[in-house]
C-alpha cells in the first residue's frame, strides 16, 4: 500500500512524522511539495507518477483552497484522501460538506494515525477525534523524502519539536494541544541521528517552549557539550515572563545569538484583552538582559486588533523607538476560527456571517500583500488607516537605523563585482534593496536553499538581479555579500567551509548583517 502526503506551504514536520508512522507498519510513503503555483494538470502528474493508495493532506487555514484543489484532483482519479492540521480541526464541517475527503481527523492524528491505515478500506466521510501518540519520541522520528534530505544536507539545518501544544492561552492562538514537554534525552538522541546522517550545524525550534526554566535548558546544554556537538541555533524563541538572567547565561552557553520575542503589544490594556499573560515590566526587561548578554533582540508585533486604539499603538511605538530592537516583524490581526478572538469577532459584529472559507476575510494567501505589504482582512469596525500607519512606524524605526549601513556597505561591494549569497527572509530583504539601490556590479544573487525553501513564494518586488549560476564563481566574481554576521558559530561551521572549501572562492566576503556588525 502507498501513501502520498502533500505538503502545503513548506508545512514539513507533521507529514514527516506521520510518514515515519506509515512506513514503520510497511507502507510505501511519499512527501510531495506542492505550491499554489501548481495547475490541477501539475497535481494529477505527480499523482499519476506516485500511484497512491491514499492522499494525505495536512493544512492550515490559508492552505485551504491548495488543499481542496489536490483533494478534488485525487478523487477524479479515485484515490482516499485524509486530512488533518489546525483547519480541518477547527473547521471540519468546511471539509465533510464538500464531499472531497474521506476522513478528516480533529486534533492530533498521531495517536489515530494505526486505526486510520489498518481500516483504510472502510472509511467514507468520517470525521475521527484524534489523540496523542503514547510514545512521545515518535514525534522526534521523521520520515525525509530525497528532497527534504537534500535541503537538509544543502542547509546543515534540521527543525526541531520540543513540545507539543502549549500552557498559555493567548485568545489569538490556534493551537489548541495539551502541553507536553518533549523530554530532553529524546530530543536529543534526534540531533545526535540528524548529526550523524546529514552532518547538520543548525537547529531550528520552530515551537515558542523550547526554553522553559534554567533547570531544563541546563541540563539540555550539558547534555550537547558532553557528546562533544556544538550547534548555532536559527531564531530561538521563548517568552518574556520567563526570562532571566540565568536563562540568558543558559542559552549564551549553548550558543545562541538570537532571541524572538512574542511581545505582541506594549499596552498594558491590550495584553490583558489578549491574554498574553505578559506585563509590560517583563517585556523591558527580556529587552535589557538580551542588551546584558548580546543577544540580538527580535519582537513580533500585532496591529489591527479588535479594541486597539491610538493610544495602544503609541504605547507600542514608545516602546519600539525606546529599545530598538533589532529586527521588528508586524503582523496584522487574522481572527483564526476556533479561537476566543474569532467567537469574540462574531459576537460583536466584526465578522459579517455567512463565513466563506473559501475566500475567508477577502484575504489572497498568495498576493504579494500577504507576506510583504499590509493585509486588510475584511473585519467591520477596525481603522486599518490607522493600523497601516503604526505598522509603518515601527518597522520604519529599524529601517532607518538598518539603512545606512546595509547601503554603505553594498556601495563598498560595489566597487568590484559581486553577488548576494544567502537564504530566508532577511537574505531576501537585501536582495529587495538591491533592487531599490540598482547596484551597477551585482551580477546575481544566489540562494542555497533557493530549490525547497523558496519554492513557489511570492516576495512582493520586482526582482530585476538575475539567479548567479554558482560554478563560475571563481571566474566572474570578486566579493561575496553574505547575510549572516561572521562572528557567529553558522558563518564559521558552515557558511566560511561552504563558500571556502566545496565552493573555492578566493575572494573577499563581506557581511550584510546588521547584528554585531554595527
Amino acid at each position: 500500500m502507498k501513501i502520498h502526503f502533500g505538503i502545503i506551504l513548506s508545512m514539513n514536520y507533521a507529514p514527516s512524522i506521520l510518514g515515519n508512522i506509515a512506513a514503520t507498519k510497511g507502507w510505501d510513503v511519499t512527501l510531495h511539495h506542492y505550491s499554489h503555483l501548481d495547475t490541477d494538470s501539475d497535481i494529477e502528474e505527480a499523482l499519476t507518477k506516485d500511484r497512491p493508495d491514499i492522499v494525505a493532506l495536512s493544512f492550515l487555514l490559508f492552505g485551504r483552497n491548495l488543499a481542496f484543489r489536490i483533494a478534488s484532483v485525487a478523487k477524479k482519479m479515485n484515490i482516499k484522501v485524509i486530512a488533518g492540521g489546525s483547519h480541518p480541526t477547527a473547521c471540519p464541517d468546511d471539509l465533510v460538506l464538500s464531499g472531497m475527503f474521506d476522513a478528516v481527523i480533529i486534533g492530533d492524528g498521531m495517536g489515530v494515525m494505526d486505526e486510520i491505515l489498518d481500516g483504510i478500506s472502510d472509511i467514507n466521510g468520517d470525521v475521527i477525534y484524534g489523540k496523542k501518540h503514547h510514545d512521545i519520541s515518535l514525534y522526534t522520528k521523521r520520515y525525509f523524502s530525497d528532497e527534504l534530505k537534500e535541503r537538509i544536507i544543502q542547509t546543515k539545518t534540521i527543525e526541531l519539536l520540543s513540545s507539543l501544544g502549549c500552557p498559555y492561552n493567548c485568545y489569538f492562538c490556534a493551537n489548541t494541544t495539551k502541553y507536553s514537554k518533549i523530554p530532553n534525552d529524546i530530543l536529543i538522541n534526534s540531533i545526535v541521528n540528524a548529526k550523524k546522517n546529514y552532518d547538520i550545524e543548525r537547529l531550528f525550534v520552530f515551537d515558542d517552549m523550547f526554553v522553559t526554566n534554567k533547570n531544563n535548558i541546563r541540563d539540555f546544554r550539558i547534555q550537547i557539550e558532553k557528546l562533544g556537538y556544538s550547534f548555532s541555533y536559527k531564531r530561538t524563541q521563548l517568552r518574556a515572563n520567563i526570562f532571566n538572567d540565568e536563562i540568558a547565561e543558559e542559552l549564551k552557553l549553548l550558543g545562541v545569538e538570537e532571541l524572538t520575542f512574542g511581545i505582541e503589544t506594549a499596552s498594558e490594556r491590550l495584553l490583558k484583552f489578549i491574554n498574553k499573560r505578559i506585563s509590560i515590566e517583563d517585556i523591558y526587561r527580556a529587552a535589557e538582559i538580551c542588551k546584558k548578554f548580546n543577544f540580538a533582540f527580535n519582537i513580533y508585533l500585532m496591529v489591527g486588533l479588535p479594541t486597539q486604539d491610538k493610544s495602544d499603538y503609541e504605547k507600542t511605538l514608545e516602546y519600539v523607538r525606546q529599545i530598538s530592537p533589532n529586527n521588528v516583524h508586524v503582523y496584522v490581526f487574522i481572527p483564526f476560527p476556533n479561537t476566543y478572538l474569532f467567537n469574540y469577532c462574531m459576537d460583536n459584529g466584526f465578522i459579517v456571517k455567512p463565513i466563506d472559507y473559501s475566500n475567508y476575510l477577502e484575504i489572497d494567501p498568495y498576493s504579494s500583500e500577504f507576506t510583504s505589504s499590509f493585509i486588510k482582512p475584511a473585519l467591520s469596525k477596525i481603522d486599518y488607516q490607522m493600523a497601516h500607519y503604526y505598522k509603518h512606524a515601527f518597522e520604519m524605526v529599524i529601517k532607518e537605523k538598518q539603512e545606512d549601513f546595509i547601503k554603505s556597505t553594498l556601495e563598498k561591494a560595489d566597487k568590484n563585482k559581486w553577488i548576494l549569497f544567502g537564504t530566508d527572509d532577511f537574505f531576501y530583504f537585501i536582495l529587495d534593496k538591491v533592487n531599490q539601490y540598482s547596484f551597477h556590479n551585482c551580477i546575481g544573487y544566489y540562494d542555497y536553499d533557493y530549490q525547497n525553501g523558496h519554492k513557489g513564494r511570492i516576495y512582493g518586488f520586482d526582482n530585476m538581479v538575475p539567479r548567479f549560476n554558482i560554478k563560475k564563481i571563481n571566474h566572474l566574481v570578486d566579493i561575496i555579500v553574505i547575510t549572516v554576521h561572521k562572528q557567529g558559530k553558522f558563518y564559521q561551521q558552515f557558511i566560511r567551509p561552504l563558500l571556502r572549501k566545496k565552493i573555492g572562492f578566493q575572494g573577499h566576503i563581506i557581511s550584510v548583517s546588521t547584528f554585531n556588525n554595527t
